[in-house]
């Protein structure tokens, strides 16, 4: 037989090893119980457990009506049937949008008044009966005020002419 090893082992560590691997096995073999042995326990603790387990005793009595308001894990009743809703609110009629524009003066040509507008990136110059965009008709001019219809919905806005000084 050959040998693997080409150096001497010194004796103090050949019987170390030896010592531990016998620790590791007896260790390992207390780990593991025997099938048979727990099986086959017939001792009182056998008997004792085999005359609790009774499924008569396993039962729950229903809980009574004042238990179930404390015992949160008891069994709930079907809830009452809810009064029937009440009619469903109409939606209410739709609003025109606050008005977009921001006057910034007017001029009199011909006895003819033009209101001049802004709306964000756009100016409008518009007289009396004419649109401001494709939503806002002007409808009256005054010193005091511009009023607008919103086309879509045909409701009447104002908007509040600065004073003078």
């Amino acid at each position: 037989m050959t040998t693997l090893l080409t150096q001497k082992i010194p004796a103090r560590a050949a019987v170390a090893v030896t010592v531990l691997a016998l620790v590791i096995s007896l260790a390992s073999a207390r780990g593991k119980s025997d099938p048979v042995a727990a099986v086959s326990d017939t001792g009182p603790r056998a008997a004792l457990a085999q005359a609790d387990l009774d499924p008569a005793k396993l039962q729950r009595a229903a809980p009574a009506a004042e238990q179930r308001a404390t015992d949160p894990f008891a069994a709930t009743p079907a809830p009452a049937a809810s009064p029937p809703a009440s009619q469903p609110q109409q939606p209410s009629a739709p609003v025109a949008p606050a008005l977009p524009f921001r006057y910034l003066g007017k001029a009199v040509e011909d006895g003819q008044v033009a209101v001049f507008l802004e709306r964000g990136n756009e100016n409008y110059s518009v007289a009396q009966g004419g649109q401001a965009g494709r939503d806002y008709r002007v409808e009256q001019i005054t010193d005091a005020s511009v009023t607008f219809t919103y086309l879509p919905l045909g409701q009447r806005q104002t908007l509040a002419v600065p004073a003078r000084n």
